[in-house]
């Protein structure tokens, strides 16, 4: 088993430049950083593991790469609810749903 923690970035363009930052969220955004139970966390580096019989697999944080995601691990939206996730950040279209 793995857990999982999400990274919130709230973007602008600044002279056509997308910029993207956790402190440019809203305060009705959701956190910063949180775990896959919603939990939010103050940051990566203090994370808990949920359990203390479980142990760091790797010694250091992997990006989930397999969903679709920009070349850095990033997906986009302008909205933080799905399903408008999109892996490429100029080009964000709503779902089909036929």
């Amino acid at each position: 088993r793995y857990d999982v923690i999400y990274e919130n970035q709230r973007g602008l363009y600044f002279f056509g430049i997308p910029k993207f930052n956790s402190k440019l969220l809203f305060p009705a955004d959701p956190p910063a950083w949180y775990d896959g139970y919603n939990f939010a966390l103050a940051d990566i580096h203090s994370y808990q593991l949920p359990d203390p019989s479980w142990e760091w697999a790797y010694d250091h944080w992997c990006v989930d790469m397999s969903d679709d995601v920009d070349e850095e691990g990033w997906q986009y939206s302008f909205s933080f609810g799905r399903p408008w996730w999109h892996g490429k950040s100029l080009n964000i279209t709503p779902p089909s749903h036929a």
